[in-house]
């Protein structure tokens, strides 16, 4: 069995990749479909790479830009990726609700990281 540091086992950098990857694919889809399912798939994958690193938040912040930028997609901004954010935030609920219960273990442990 391979150890947990080994090249073998997928880091979080790959989830997050492979999440970004089929976020985007979801969102490229949701852009152009009627409807909400490809939203709510968007939000699946974004909250999914919230769970593997919390730099997922980027993707949702460039989606968000791109939607205020172009002036055909603006509606989508409030009409369909709050249901996104809906998804991606249950997700990540009980990893927000465990840190609370630990004082922000996560954020302790980053920061102790960096130092």
């Amino acid at each position: 069995m391979p150890r947990p540091s080994s090249p073998r086992v997928a880091r979080r950098s790959s989830w997050l990749l492979l999440c970004w990857a089929l976020a985007l694919h979801a969102f490229q889809r949701a852009r152009r479909a009627p409807g909400f399912g490809w939203w709510l798939a968007c939000g699946l994958w974004v909250g999914l790479g919230l769970l593997a690193k919390y730099a997922m938040g980027y993707f949702l912040l460039s989606a968000a830009l791109y939607l205020l930028a172009t002036p055909s997609d603006r509606p989508l901004l409030w009409r369909r990726l709050p249901a996104t954010l809906a998804v991606a935030a249950a997700l990540l609920a009980p990893n927000i609700a465990w840190n609370v219960a630990n004082g922000f273990a996560t954020i302790r442990h980053t920061g102790d990281n960096a130092n």
